[in-house]
C-alpha cells in the first residue's frame, strides 16, 4: 500500500494548550491532592485528519503541549507497543518469521497485555529467552542481545526516545534466574510520555513496517464495547473509559502498584485526531482510577468543542 505524501499539520495551537492545561487540571482534581504535578508526565498532539489517510511526518515535526514530558518513568506494560513495533520490522526486513504461536503472543501481549506473552516475544524478537541464571561472560552476551530492541531504536534517530531504556520484560511476580540477574546489572525498562506519544504516532501515520497489522492490534474499541471487561482491562481508569461514543481509539494502557499510564490515538467523527500520552507514578496514582478518564474527558472537549472548519483537498 503506498504512503500519502507528507502534509504539514496545521492545528489550532491555542486550542491544543487549552486542552492539555484543562486535562491536567482535571486530572489533579481527580487526585484530590494525593498526586502532584511532578508525578506526571503528559505529550499530547492534535491533527486535523487522520493519520491513516494523511501523513503529518515525523512526530519531532509536531507542535506538541507537554507537561513534563521528556521525564523517565517505569513504563509498565507501555513497553509493550514498543515491542511490538519492533517485532513487526524484524519480520519485515526478515530477520525473523512470525509462526501462529508468535501471533497467538501478540495478540495477547497487546489485547490482554500478557506478561507471559512479552516474555515469550522478547525471547523470540532477541534470542535472548528468560531461564536459570547465567555466569558472567554468559550474562554478558545474553544482555547484549537483549539490546537488540534498543539498537533499532537508535536507528529511527527521533529525538523523542532520547534516554529512553527497553530491555527488560514484564512479570506477574517478579522476575526470576537471568532476567532478575538483568535487573541488577543494568538500567530497568524507561520510558517518557513524549516517546510513548512519538511511537504511537510513527506506528499509526505508516512510518513503520506492519501499520495495518500493528494497528489492528492497538485497536481498543473491541474492548470498549466488550462486558465484562475482566481480563487485561484497559479501558475502565485510564484515558479510553473518558472517550465519547463515536470516536475510535487504539491505544496500550499500563498499570502497576506505583503506575498508572496510558497513550491512545483518538479520532473523532468529523476527521480530526489527537495523540495522548500520561503516565503517572506513586501509590495514590496507581490506586486512583479516576485520574486518566478526568484527563481524556476535559482535553476531549476543549480539543473538539469547536467544528473541523479546515477544509482538506
Amino acid at each position: 500500500m503506498p504512503q500519502p505524501a507528507i502534509k504539514p499539520n496545521r492545528i489550532d495551537a491555542t486550542a491544543l494548550d487549552r486542552a492539555g492545561t484543562a486535562g491536567l487540571q482535571h486530572l489533579l482534581d481527580a487526585a484530590e491532592d494525593a498526586v502532584s504535578p511532578d508525578q506526571v508526565g503528559i505529550c499530547a498532539c492534535l491533527y486535523q485528519t487522520s493519520l491513516f489517510s494523511s501523513d503529518p511526518g515525523s512526530f519531532d515535526r509536531q507542535i506538541v503541549w507537554e507537561h513534563r514530558g521528556a521525564e523517565q518513568i517505569y513504563p509498565a506494560s507501555v513497553c509493550k507497543m514498543f515491542y511490538l513495533a519492533a517485532l513487526s520490522a524484524s519480520a519485515a526486513e526478515g530477520k525473523i518469521e512470525l509462526e501462529d504461536e508468535d501471533h497467538r503472543a501478540v495478540k495477547a501481549m497487546i489485547a490482554t497485555s500478557s506478561n507471559d506473552a512479552t516474555t515469550y516475544l522478547l525471547g523470540r524478537l532477541t534470542g535472548a529467552f528468560d531461564g536459570p541464571p547465567l555466569p558472567p561472560d554468559a550474562m554478558r552476551d545474553w544482555m547484549r542481545q537483549r539490546h537488540f530492541v534498543m539498537d533499532w531504536l537508535q536507528r529511527l534517530q527521533l529525538t523523542a526516545f532520547d534516554g529512553i531504556h527497553l530491555s527488560h520484560s514484564t512479570y506477574d511476580d517478579s522476575p526470576y534466574g537471568r532476567a532478575k540477574q538483568a535487573r541488577q546489572e543494568q538500567v530497568g525498562n524507561r520510558l517518557s510520555a513524549r516517546a510513548c506519544a512519538a511511537m504511537i504516532h510513527e506506528i499509526l501515520r505508516g512510518a513503520l513496517p506492519g501499520r495495518d497489522w500493528m494497528a489492528s492490534h492497538l485497536s481498543r474499541d473491541w474492548q470498549r464495547n466488550a462486558y465484562p471487561r475482566d481480563e487485561g482491562n484497559q479501558v475502565e481508569g485510564f484515558l479510553t473509559e473518558a472517550i465519547p461514543p463515536g470516536f475510535k481509539v487504539w491505544s496500550k494502557a499500563g498499570h502497576t502498584s506505583w503506575t498508572r499510564h496510558d497513550v491512545a490515538y483518538v479520532e473523532a467523527p468529523d476527521g480530526r485526531a489527537a495523540t495522548v500520552a500520561v503516565m503517572t507514578e506513586g501509590n495514590a496514582a496507581a490506586e486512583n482510577a479516576h485520574t486518566l478518564p478526568a484527563f481524556a474527558r476535559a482535553f476531549i472537549h476543549e480539543a473538539f468543542a469547536k467544528p473541523n472548519a479546515t477544509k482538506t483537498n
